[in-house]
Order: structure tokens, then C-alpha cells, then sequence
């Protein structure tokens, strides 16, 4: 039997973190440096226009400027900018993947009582 379609989600060879930062109170920050803590085995991603490097690693201003493939994006940016962090080139297949943005955290956390903060 061939891979099944969600082993790009659930067992992802690369991951790009769009929104990928240096800011230690940005979501993006957090995303990457856990997955840079938990020791994830594959290719990691910043995709940042705004950062040559960020937490060490090359970023890169577009998922399409990596030019590998990517198995899952994770967008990390403000929910304004989402839609426009969805598109990607055709040309390159890209994996779904999370959007985590900051008012997905602080509804999260309202709800748990502790007033926004992740």
C-alpha cells in the first residue's frame, strides 16, 4: 500500500513555519523554537520576508524561495494576513497544515482563564 494522504501531517519529512521570528512574544518564535527543542528530525523552515536568519537558521521570504518540498506550513502570522500566507505556488506542492495565529491563542486562553496569554 502507497502513503496514505495525511502522513504529510501527521509524519512530515519538512516543515515551514511562516511567520518564523526572533520576537520572544510572537507566536511564530514560540512555534519554531518548539519544534527546534523537540528535536524535529526533518528539514525546519523560517519563512520570514523581514529576517535573513532567524533563531540561528536561514529564513527565506517566501515558501516558494525554499525550492524544496515542504510537507507542512504552519502559519504563525497575524489572522489579517492569513489569506494571503495561503497561497502558494502551483508548481510547487505544498502540505496543509495549522494556522496559529495570535487571536487563536488568545481566545484559547480566555477560555482557560488566563486572560490571553499562551
Amino acid at each position: 500500500m502507497g502513503p496514505h494522504y495525511l502522513d504529510r501531517f501527521f509524519t512530515p519529512r519538512s516543515i515551514a513555519v511562516i511567520g518564523a521570528s526572533e520576537r520572544p512574544d510572537s507566536v511564530g518564535m514560540r512555534v519554531f523554537r518548539n519544534l527546534l527543542d523537540a528535536g524535529f528530525g526533518g528539514a525546519l523552515y523560517a519563512v520570514n520576508p523581514n529576517h535573513e536568519q532567524v533563531q540561528g537558521h536561514p529564513s527565506y521570504r517566501t515558501v516558494e524561495a525554499i525550492g524544496k518540498p515542504v510537507d507542512l506550513a504552519v502559519i504563525a502570522t497575524p489572522a489579517a494576513t492569513v489569506p494571503a500566507r495561503r497561497r502558494f505556488s502551483p508548481d510547487r506542492p505544498t502540505g496543509t497544515g495549522p494556522i496559529i495565529t495570535p487571536s487563536t491563542y488568545a481566545t484559547a486562553s480566555a477560555r482557560n482563564g488566563s486572560a490571553g496569554r499562551a
